[in-house]
């Protein structure tokens, strides 16, 4: 990868979600929907184990 994550960012966040393609279309009527991994940071610093997540919504509107 060419881009990085800042190390102070990982050190402020309490977790990470990876969604590497989520498709999103709409007009007036919109869906999105992707795959990926989240993993939860642990009260001791380290990270928790990768879980897999499924991302699905839709919007209604002008």
């Amino acid at each position: 990868m060419k881009e990085s994550i800042p190390s102070r960012l990982l050190e402020l966040a309490q977790g990470i979600v990876i969604v590497p393609k989520l498709i999103n279309a709409g007009f007036v009527i919109g869906a999105k929907r992707g795959r990926g991994i989240a993993m939860v940071k642990r009260a001791d610093g380290s990270w928790g184990n990768p879980v897999f997540v499924t991302i699905t919504g839709g919007s209604v509107g002008l």
